[in-house]
């Protein structure tokens, strides 16, 4: 199934465009650095920290933990590490896998020469005819709010590449899209990279930043992961380098359904491919 979109979509891209803007703007050490927004109302500074060692990839045989409940404690302790999930999809397309994840969408943003399609190589799409329109993702529900989500992806180029996505929303983007709606779901979390930058935020109606990073970028396939816990949630560059934020709209804005993206903000950049995809 493919959705093809207006004004909504222009808006869900709009906060992605914001998102690299960002990104581009603020070159941080990897240690990582706070940003909150101060304006929202009723919104509270998030807390960040990072480690720049280790690797935490997810084990698709290990059980999941269960979240701590929120709101049965005004400060819940936070975790040094990120709990390892259990997948409920993973796909490997340069491994043979020739069919997306079970129950996946595809929605298209109608920006590119062609759609997101699967190839030998992976998900990708055409060049960008549009900087406002050029996206598309995968979109597949969970049996439960979505913990943790991640890809292996290769970026085109260092300077003109596009950037990948991934999010975990409160409801379907599809469907709020085929509704008419004018805005993107709510989300918990919404990671937007490029070759050595990544941006982590959280969206509801505006996008708040929580955290920011740069990594060495390797020219070579590239792996990104989230993980969430509760409120807490963690990033984890290729390098293996981890970040954590704590937010209270991390787990209010948490939902079952699952995206892996790309997307590009102007005519010339060149798609990046997703070769693999997992969540839990």
């Amino acid at each position: 199934m493919r959705g093809r979109v207006g004004t909504p979509w222009g808006q869900y891209v709009g906060l992605l465009v914001l998102a690299a803007a960002t990104v581009v703007l603020c070159y941080l050490a990897l240690s990582g650095t706070l940003s909150g927004d101060p304006d929202a109302d009723g919104a509270t500074d998030p807390t960040v920290t990072s480690s720049p060692t280790g690797s935490v990839t997810d084990d698709p045989t290990s059980e999941p933990t269960d979240d701590p409940t929120v709101g049965e404690s005004s400060s819940p302790p936070l975790l040094a590490e990120p709990p390892k999930v259990r997948d409920q999809r993973r796909k490997d397309f340069t491994e043979g896998d020739d069919t997306l994840p079970d129950g996946a969408q595809i929605v298209d943003g109608g920006g590119n020469e062609s759609g997101l399609v699967l190839t030998k190589a992976g998900l990708t799409h055409g060049n960008p005819t549009s900087g406002s329109f050029a996206a598309g993702i995968v979109e597949t529900k969970f049996e439960s709010d979505v913990r943790a989500l991640g890809f292996r992806v290769r970026f085109a180029t260092v300077e003109d590449s596009g950037a990948v996505t991934l999010v975990a929303w409160q409801n379907s983007l599809a469907a709020a899209f085929g509704a008419g709606a004018s805005t993107a779901p709510a989300s918990g979390f919404r990671l937007v990279a490029t070759p050595g930058e990544w941006t982590l935020s959280v969206l509801d109606g505006s996008e708040s930043v929580l955290a920011e990073g740069t990594y060495d970028y390797s020219g070579d396939a590239e792996t990104f992961e989230i993980v969430r816990d509760g409120t807490q949630v963690w990033v984890i560059d290729p390098t293996g380098a981890r970040t954590t934020a704590n937010d209270p709209r991390v787990a209010e804005f948490a939902g079952p359904w699952a995206s892996w993206g790309v997307t590009e903000f102007g005519v010339g950049e060149q798609p990046a491919t997703i070769e693999a995809l997992w969540g839990g």
